[in-house]
């Protein structure tokens, strides 16, 4: 076919035209606009900057949470539309398959889900040409819920209320899951990207709380490069008037905008840091940390259980950073060893352990605190004032109301830190704790660490200066 530059011959034609033929070949080109809209809508789709991120995304699990109304949805639907037809950008990069490509869709339930959400977004985005005689009715299959595009790529929709059995079966190509589902139906599912090396693509509002998907998804994508995660709120789509959300935040309480509008994971009842959010600005990514800032390590031993340690550096300006965190069994000489082994780099450390480690071994008249100095990490005792040591660590939560931002920062790769602090409530059922408020003595190890640093008030110290001794030199000098 020969290739004609039609740009050229626009040129060309235009300045012969008088005003009727200008309105001729705009009506034309209008028309022709139109027309491509309505059957090939996604060429003119324009991600925001997260939904962008996401799509782009090359990690073979990848989750988009985010508040109500932020795209999550829109985003999922256009990604696995791209990759059936065979347009999406890691297609283009050579990273993905080219169709055919064998989806599967899971939401929550047939009615609300697929029917009435998942299906419409799919029927809107997806260009008439790909379906068969560019009609819906043909290309789908009512009873095994499935989209057979004209290129061999299909789509099958399945409901989370189904029994796991249902789930099983030949590999696929991709996963979407459109809002939170049961963790082993989803494991089901991956289980059929295995053969493939398919993706896993997930979109949701946290409206669970402290789910599989925190755990699993979200605090994972930290320490593994295979799983990504794209936050976004309400606020990232630029195509919802923000006087509308704001109509709306009035009859939401806090926790509630934090889950609608920011999509935010929350623990609903009880959370003893309040001021914890999974996020930024408390949670950020590793920076480089000076080797004169001040090191502090927090030690919580124990001889059933793992020995939890926490790291933390002081600046000049008096932020403390979360750097490292420790959660290991083993003897005291190994743990000592790793301990030291963090602190090589820093030019001085002070180091708290928990007061109980001072009772001596009955037999050996040694104890834990003395092995622990036998080996390197001479500790002083920790304050223990639980109530007390709380509220001074949701001080240093607290965002500053000028500067807003907290004291404390925690890197992402602190998972195990995070999972606590989302995790750590008020007890209201022991008798113990009928009296008065304590927390739940559950997995909060690392919690204690932190505790037990915090409440030594840290503080940057600044190195001492090497003063250089000056020769004396005599007024007369001779023979």
């Amino acid at each position: 076919m020969e290739n004609i530059n039609y740009a050229l011959k626009i040129k060309e034609i235009l300045p012969a035209l008088n005003h009727a033929g200008l309105e001729i070949v705009s009506g034309i080109i209008d028309s022709e606009i139109v027309r491509k809209f309505k059957h090939e809508k996604i060429l003119f789709y324009t991600p925001h900057a997260k939904q962008k991120k996401f799509i782009d995304s090359a990690a073979r699990t990848k989750a988009f949470i985010g508040g109500n109304r932020s795209g999550k949805t829109t985003a999922g639907a256009i990604d696995v539309i791209l990759d059936c037809i065979g347009e999406h950008p890691l297609q283009k990069k050579g990273i993905r398959k080219k169709p055919p490509v064998y989806w599967r869709v899971v939401c929550v339930d047939f009615v609300y889900g697929i029917e009435k959400i998942i299906i419409p977004k799919i029927k809107d985005w997806i260009p008439k040409k790909y379906l068969i005689d560019g009609r819906w009715d043909k290309s789908w299959l009512e009873r095994s819920k499935t989209l057979t595009l004209t290129n061999g790529s299909k789509i099958e929709f399945m409901s989370a209320n189904q029994e796991r059995e249902k789930f099983q079966g030949t590999s696929r190509d991709g996963l979407w899951v459109d809002e939170e589902i049961g963790r082993d139906i989803f494991k089901e599912c991956q289980m059929r990207l295995i053969d493939s090396g398919g993706r896993s693509v997930l979109t949701l509002t946290p409206i669970n709380g402290m789910s599989w998907v925190y755990d699993e998804i979200y605090l994972k994508s930290a320490e593994d490069t295979q799983i990504e995660v794209v936050c976004a709120s309400i606020y990232d789509n630029p195509h919802i008037d923000p006087a509308e959300i704001e109509l709306i935040a009035g009859a939401l309480s806090d926790e509630e905008k934090k889950i609608r509008f920011y999509g935010e994971f929350v623990a609903r009842q009880g959370l003893v840091y309040k001021e914890y959010t999974d996020r930024a600005p408390l949670v950020i990514e590793p920076v480089p940390l000076d080797p004169q800032w001040t090191r502090y390590v927090g030690i919580d031993p124990h001889l059933r259980t793992p020995t939890a340690a926490l790291f933390c550096a002081v600046n000049n300006e008096g932020d403390i950073f979360v750097y490292d965190e420790l959660f290991m069994d083993g003897l005291i000489c190994d743990i000592a060893g790793v301990i030291n082994l963090k602190l090589k780099d820093a030019r001085s450390y002070i180091a708290v352990i928990d007061p109980a480690s001072k009772q001596p071994n009955p037999v050996s008249g040694t104890s834990i605190k003395d092995e622990f100095a036998r080996f390197g990490i001479v500790a002083k005792d920790a304050k223990k004032d639980v109530a007390v040591g709380i509220n001074r660590v949701s001080r240093y939560l607290r965002l500053d109301p000028v500067y807003k931002k907290p004291k404390l920062f925690i890197f992402n790769t602190c998972v195990k830190l995070r999972s606590e602090f989302m995790h750590y409530v008020w007890d209201t059922e022991s008798a113990q704790c009928a009296d008065k408020q304590s927390p739940r003595k559950k997995d909060d190890h690392l919690l204690d660490c932190l505790r037990y640093i915090i409440m030594e008030e840290p503080a940057y110290f600044a190195p001492a200066r090497k003063t250089q001794l000056r020769k004396s030199v005599p007024n007369r000098c001779g023979y």
